[in-house]
Parts: structure tokens; C-alpha cells; sequence
């Protein structure tokens, strides 16, 4: 027998993400408008996917991720190129970036404060996504993040 339940994203430990409503896979695909600067948090699967769809939508996008390269379960000739693909298509990717705390309201102003190899910078958008992975439905604590 295989109960499958499902899955929900995860929501880092991080000041101040929780308050900043961030929006999912799902609620990202469900906004009436196109995000001016999003931000994305998270450079796996999720992440790149809806990075480089709603840069081609027109929205300008950072991708912050604490690996060293994009995907980083994949071969490293692979993340390479996506990268490379990804920063020619405009995407501003932070590889090695720490996210200290967030602040502001997706949707409205967002900020994102990082620290990558030592100095601490301000990312400014108005929506972030959080992509920094999935949990099961068999883990609680209820209710999950988004908005439904």
C-alpha cells in the first residue's frame, strides 16, 4: 500500500519571511498581475523554472540560493550553463548567499537581506517566492504557508 499525501513548501527559520506572506509555486501562477521585481529564494527545480518564466513574462528576477551553483544535486557542467543561460536571459542569480532576515509584504514592498562572501547586501523587490524545497502533508505543524 502507498498512502500518498502530498506536499507542501517549506518555509525556512528565517526573521521575518512569515510575515512577509511570500508567495508559493502556486500562488505565483495565480497573480492577477506580473510581479515589477521578484524575488526568488531558492535555486532547485521550482526556483529556476518560475525564475526564468516570469523574466520572460517581463518581470525583472533575482534567484538567492546558499549552494555554489544553480540545481545543485546535477552535474556541474549543467548548473554551469544554466546559469549562464539564466544571467544571459537577465536573471540576477547570488549563489553562496545567506538570507538574514526579510522584511515588507509580498506584493507590495519586499526586502531581502543577504550575506554572501562576507558583506551583507539589501535585495528590494516587490514579491518574493520562497522555493527552498517541500515537506510532506504528514508533518505539522497546520496551517501551511500561502494564501488559499
Amino acid at each position: 500500500m502507498i498512502v500518498s499525501s502530498g506536499t507542501w513548501a517549506s518555509l525556512e527559520p528565517i526573521p521575518g519571511l512569515a510575515e512577509a506572506q511570500p508567495l508559493t509555486h502556486v500562488e505565483v501562477l495565480e497573480l492577477g498581475q506580473l510581479p515589477e521585481h521578484l524575488l526568488v529564494l531558492g535555486g532547485g527545480y521550482v526556483g529556476v523554472e518560475l525564475s526564468q518564466a516570469m523574466r520572460r513574462f517581463g518581470s525583472k528576477v533575482t534567484v538567492v540560493d546558499g549552494n555554489g551553483r544553480l540545481m545543485s544535486k546535477e552535474d556541474p557542467d549543467v548548473c554551469e550553463a544554466l546559469r549562464r543561460l539564466l544571467a544571459d536571459e537577465g536573471i540576477d542569480i547570488l549563489l553562496n548567499a545567506r538570507i538574514k532576515q526579510v522584511s515588507g509584504k509580498s506584493g507590495d514592498s519586499v526586502s531581502v537581506v543577504v550575506e554572501q562572501n562576507g558583506m551583507e547586501k539589501v535585495l528590494k523587490g516587490s514579491h518574493v517566492l520562497v522555493a527552498t524545497g517541500r515537506k510532506p502533508n504528514t508533518e505539522g505543524p497546520w496551517p501551511r504557508i500561502g494564501r488559499r
